[in-house]
């Protein structure tokens, strides 16, 4: 959740929509903590792999499993931010809001879209399982995806 947070914090930042933006998002204090979370994610891929106990077919290796459901999480829980901000009203909730021209406004659903596609693009992997992700109905929560059935989850130290 920690590293999803560190890749999606800036999409919903006001900053970043107000206009005339006053602040560069390519600023060391904006880029550091995606950077961070990245070193971490790469660090957890180098020395852990994730198994499924009692083992059964899943369609990934152990080898790859972490990555993968790392990225699909990340996907998940981007395609959720969205679909929470398209359907904000219906929700009850007031979203973030911004400044442009001097009036107040809450932050566009397809403006956190290129966000999120801008800012999620140079991961490896992204694009392609965003693309599969959109042709989902959004996931209803923020939560890692489901371990098959009658299975759980180790997260073990390679060898």
């Amino acid at each position: 959740m920690l590293l999803n947070y560190s890749e999606l914090v800036l999409v919903l930042t006001p900053a970043r929509y107000n206009s005339p933006c006053s602040v560069s998002f390519q600023q060391p204090l904006y880029a550091l903590p995606r950077q961070r979370g990245r070193a971490i994610r790469q660090w957890l891929l180098d020395h852990f792999e994730l198994r499924v106990e009692p083992p059964v077919t899943d369609g990934y290796s152990d080898s790859d499993r972490l990555a993968s459901l790392m990225l699909m999480s990340l996907a998940g829980q981007a395609h959720t931010l969205w679909d929470s901000v398209k359907r904000r009203n219906d929700l009850g909730v007031l979203g973030p809001t911004y400044s442009r021209k001097g009036r107040e406004g809450q932050i566009p659903a397809d403006r956190v879209l290129q966000a999120i596609q801008g800012d999620l693009s140079s991961l490896h992997g992204f694009n392609a399982i965003w693309e599969d992700e959109l042709q989902r109905s959004p996931p209803t929560l923020y939560s890692w995806p489901a371990c098959p059935v009658a299975s759980h989850y180790v997260l073990v130290r390679k060898s």
